[in-house]
């Protein structure tokens, strides 16, 4: 768990259900900007979305100038099949460190995707939680 950030630690920001098309604007951006707030500048931000985005709006409209150098867009859905290359919990979790701060979003609405997976989800809090790491999660 990082306790401590120092300049060599990477802070990683994961976006599953990347979706620009939430009715209550950018809600990604809002978060960014207020990590932003708390001295919190996220060097890699991956964003996965299953359903076609054209990168121009992506790049061009929605997102903020600062972000675009450490921005990834993965326009294809994720994969929950253990060593899978598109499952980002073994893609990109597995990359980082204690030393790394790593920020979580999920939200994914195939329901394919779903089947099962609010269980595995409070199971991995649990986990996280029993060894003393920091996580939670909201409805």
């Amino acid at each position: 768990m990082c306790l401590n950030l120092t300049p060599q630690s990477r802070r990683v920001f994961i976006n599953l259900g990347a979706s620009l098309n939430h009715g209550t604007g950018n809600i990604v951006g809002q978060l960014l900007d207020e990590y932003e707030r708390f001295g919190i500048r996220f060097d890699h931000i991956y964003a996965n979305e299953v359903n076609f985005t054209n990168s121009e709006k992506v790049y061009g409209s929605h997102l903020a100038k600062r972000y675009i150098p450490s921005y990834h867009w993965i326009n294809v859905g994720v994969n929950p099949e253990e060593g899978h290359r598109l499952n980002p919990l073994h893609s990109k979790l597995m990359k980082y460190n204690e030393d790394n701060f790593v920020v979580f979003k999920m939200d994914v609405d195939t329901n394919s995707m779903m089947e099962g997976k609010i269980k595995d989800s409070l199971d991995l809090f649990h986990g996280l939680r029993a060894r003393g790491i920091p996580a939670h999660f909201w409805p």
